[in-house]
């Protein structure tokens, strides 16, 4: 049996509909409200946790540890009755204590020490620095690990990581003189207790503390 065919739309018909459709949508997204649109790379705002600048900090002072280690004041000894010797030599009776293993020998003492007043450091261009700002000079060669300080991915901060940034100096934790951080023994943790007392009344400490003269002290 054959069915009756569905009269088809003419062809024109459906071209004009196409075209006007798609004057629709291009209307459409042309008159769309700005605020919609996605900007372009060049015209969007860095996000705002990129820091351009570190936020303010403080650096513990260094001159009271000298003072305390009786290091400080340097002119003490090195007054104007002691004439400043250039020449690199060994100094056992002076400075004995002291063995410079910075800069890969290219290093000498008067290299960041003043050579007319011991008592600041001096930069690069002979500008005197302060032993409380010895970053200053650190950075003048280490200068990603000096950005890294200031941003806060390098160092120590005291206290909290909230409120005013209280940062150690270079040298609470690296030896002027030879500032490689050497490897070291983990130190061992204190041993646990394997559970708690049954009794109802103040269990064990938690934390076993060797006796003095205990084998685990000795180890």
């Amino acid at each position: 049996m054959n069915l009756p065919r569905r009269p088809r739309a003419p062809l024109p018909e459906l071209t004009a509909l196409a075209i006007v459709g798609g004057a629709i949508l291009f209307a459409v997204r042309v008159t769309a409200p700005a605020s919609q649109a996605a900007p372009h790379d060049e015209e969007r705002a860095p996000p705002a946790a990129v820091a351009r600048e570190p936020l303010p900090f403080t650096v513990q002072a260094r001159l009271p540890q000298l003072e305390e280690h009786g290091t400080f004041p340097c002119k003490e000894c090195h007054d104007e009755s002691l004439p400043t010797d250039p020449g690199e030599r060994a100094m056992p009776e002076d400075h004995g204590d002291i063995e410079l293993k910075h800069g890969g020998g290219r290093f000498w003492c008067l290299t960041c020490h003043d050579a007319d007043n011991r008592d600041v450091l001096h930069g690069l261009k002979g500008q005197p620095i302060s032993f409380d700002e010895q970053f200053l000079l650190c950075g003048q060669c280490h200068f990603r690990r000096q950005r890294d300080f200031f941003f806060g991915a390098h160092g120590k901060r005291v206290g909290s990581w909230q409120g005013e940034r209280v940062l150690t100096p270079c040298t609470s934790c690296h030896d002027a003189h030879d500032p490689s951080i050497k490897p070291r023994k983990p130190y061992r943790a204190d041993r646990l207790r394997e559970g708690l007392r049954a009794e109802r009344r103040a269990h064990a400490p938690l934390i076993e503390t060797p006796t003095p003269g205990s084998t685990d002290e000795q180890r």
